[in-house]
């Protein structure tokens, strides 16, 4: 079993890991900027639950924060450029972010990549890839025992790695100020594992 479907399995059942996270799988799935001064929060519930709040630095420009519950709370910072322009309904929009936690082996890193999305009436689905690089710093510096049951799921000197992910789905928009978004997120290092999606977003 490759690292990534063992980690995934250790988040699911809420063993074996004492505390590591990976990169957050919740953040912006289409590519539409919120605008120049407006606000954007954002809920989701699967795969895991997050709220995450976006501000329109310009009208191409998003910032955002994020907290994410996976065994730890992993929080995030990100920002994304939409690329297209803002009335075209086929979008593209450029993404990077940073995380950490405060888990027992000191989880950080970063993730960047690629969003697309077309709106057409109240269907907008949209598509997600991103690199995701994972470093758990405090690996060695956890008691034997913790060691221990890490080593029951990855190779040692895996403690830094890096993999690929994706997005792909669709949001519903209710009206101009809420939609609901949902499909599958997937994992990629030497062997595929997917997921469900679904969150709720809110224009203010």
């Amino acid at each position: 079993m490759d690292t990534i479907k063992k980690i995934l399995l250790a988040l699911t059942t809420l063993s074996v890991i004492n505390g590591c996270a990976i990169a957050p799988y919740s953040g912006p799935t289409t590519a539409q900027s919120v605008g120049k001064g407006n606000f954007q929060t954002a809920t989701s519930v699967l795969p895991v639950p997050a709220q995450s709040i976006a501000y329109g630095l310009t009208d191409n420009t998003d910032i955002g924060a994020l907290i994410e519950m996976q065994m730890e709370v992993v929080s995030s910072i990100w920002v994304k450029h939409q690329m297209s322009k803002k009335n075209n309904p086929h979008r593209f929009a450029l993404l990077a972010g940073a995380y950490m936690s405060d888990d027992d082996a000191d989880s950080k890193g970063y993730y960047l990549g690629p969003i697309w999305s077309y709106q057409t009436g109240q269907w907008e689905p949209y598509t997600r890839l991103r690199y995701n690089y994972v470093d758990w710093k405090g690996y060695f510096d956890l008691d034997s025992h913790d060691r221990d049951d890490l080593s029951n799921i990855f190779k040692e000197q895996d403690h830094t790695f890096s993999y690929l992910s994706l997005d792909t789905g669709t949001k519903y928009h209710f009206t101009d100020t809420f939609s609901i978004g949902f499909g599958l997120v997937s994992l990629y290092k030497d062997e595929l594992d997917v997921g469900y999606q679904l969150n709720f977003t809110w224009n203010l």
